[in-house]
Formats: structure tokens, sequence, C-alpha cells
């Protein structure tokens, strides 16, 4: 994240070892050894920064790896998703876009299947 949230500041960011610390401790792939998930469904949008995309992927192969069901973990990738599910805040709502839509879809039916049991 901070490759891309660091030029909008102006300003470079300064990785010190504190800095470093805390990316480790929010690794979740790397810790995920011994944590149970009942379920997992990761939304990523096929249009979000590659890095993004591979850290879904990631993270779902890991849980994968070690959960007793792997087809209760899924990844849904949504077609022409970038990564904001709205346009930029202003005076008024904006509409619901179409690539929104989609991810509601993929929630409310995951919601469906998974609390349905």
């Amino acid at each position: 994240m901070v490759p891309y949230v660091a030029p909008m500041s102006g300003t470079p960011y300064v990785w010190t070892p504190e800095a470093h610390r805390i990316v480790d401790d929010h690794d979740y792939v790397a810790r995920l050894d011994g944590v149970e998930c009942p379920s997992l469904l990761v939304v990523s949008g096929e249009e979000d920064h590659a890095e993004f995309r591979r850290d879904a992927a990631d993270l779902v192969d890991a849980v994968r790896r070690g959960h007793p069901e792997p087809d209760a973990v899924r990844l849904a990738p949504v077609p022409d998703l970038a990564h904001p599910l709205a346009d930029e805040p202003g005076m008024e709502p904006a509409p619901q876009r179409a690539t929104a839509r989609a991810v509601d879809s993929i929630l409310t039916e995951w919601f469906r299947e998974t609390l349905a049991v």
C-alpha cells in the first residue's frame, strides 16, 4: 500500500525498523499457521493493482492449504472493478456503479450459501 499512497503525500516514505515490524505483524498470510477459518470469500477487482490481486490470491491459496474444506475458501474476481467501489464523494451521493452491484450480488449469494447451512 505504501508505494501507492506515499506519492500522494509528495514526501517519500522513510522505512524505519518500527515500520518494518508493523508490516511484518500485519502479514496475515505468514501468520496463518494454526488459524482455523470456517469459510472465507475474498473479492478482488480484476482491474485493481496487480500487487493487490496477487495478495488476494496468495491469501486464498494459503488458507485453502490448511483448510479441512478447501472449497469453503473462495476468490471472487470481479470484471472491470479497480480498487474503489464508488466515485469520489461530492455534494450529492453518486449512483451505484455496476461493479459495486456485482460485488453486492457476489456477497449476497455467498451469505445465502454460507448461512443456509
